[in-house]
């Protein structure tokens, strides 16, 4: 019997449908080897292949900003689904294909969705969240940080995946979750009014007038739990 290479052993245990990993998303093949001096022949490569499912990893943050000892949140407002139209904080995915650090992926996707740049000490970690069903995309875990500046200080501007930008009053009385279903669905509802080109708006209950706005994903949570952080 012709003995074959180790390759040759490799190439006829994997099937060819290896999927990679790459930007936190969903899908990973791992490949264990053992040391060709442990073994010979067909054992010399062992190409074990386990697909199993990945969390995809993303951050968020809260930009509390602060005007004569108010406070107010700053938000992005989605242009693609899920979610569209409706209200979330700036954030998005860890670079996983280049080993990016959560702390960087929070400082990095601040400053390309908001154009806020802030040093990466100042980002302080609230929670961690990683309900399954959070995100209709699959399960993903997020990050939350905070970071605290002068409202009059900083002039956000939406960037990239940010429809606009604007500054909401900490309470929440002032948001609503949008359902699961809906967010799937397409559009939110909600107080969707148009904010002229280089302004953004600064909102408070009065100027709400009892309209709230609507959040994505778990985001209503996140406010929550930002304004826990706040308090304690």
């Amino acid at each position: 019997m012709k003995r074959r290479s180790a390759q040759e052993v490799f190439d006829s245990n994997v099937p060819g449908m290896v999927e990679l990993y790459l930007g936190g998303r969903m899908g990973a093949a791992r490949l264990l080897y053992e040391p060709e001096e442990k073994q010979s022949g067909e054992r010399a490569l062992i190409g074990y292949l386990y697909r199993q499912p990945q969390t995809s990893l993303m951050v968020d943050v809260g930009v509390v900003g602060v005007r004569d000892n108010r406070k107010f949140v700053l938000l992005i407002q989605r242009t693609s689904p899920p979610y569209s139209q409706a209200w979330a904080f700036p954030g998005g995915y860890v670079d996983i294909a280049n080993k990016e650090p959560v702390e960087h992926a929070a400082k990095r996707e601040l400053k390309e969705e908001t154009g806020i740049d802030v040093k990466q000490s100042a980002l302080e970690l609230v929670t961690v969240k990683s309900d399954p069903d959070r995100d209709p995309r699959g399960h993903t875990t997020t990050y939350l940080f905070k970071t605290v500046v002068n409202l009059d200080d900083v002039q956000p501007h939406a960037g990239s995946d940010a429809g606009e930008v604007r500054w909401v009053e900490l309470d929440e009385d002032n948001f609503t979750q949008v359902p699961r279903s809906r967010g799937l669905a397409g559009a939110a509802g909600g107080p969707q009014s148009v904010i002229p080109a280089g302004e953004v708006h600064i909102d408070d209950a009065k100027s709400l007038g009892g309209a709230k706005i609507d959040l994505a994903f778990d985001h209503a949570d996140l406010i929550k739990r930002l304004i826990d952080r706040r308090e304690s």
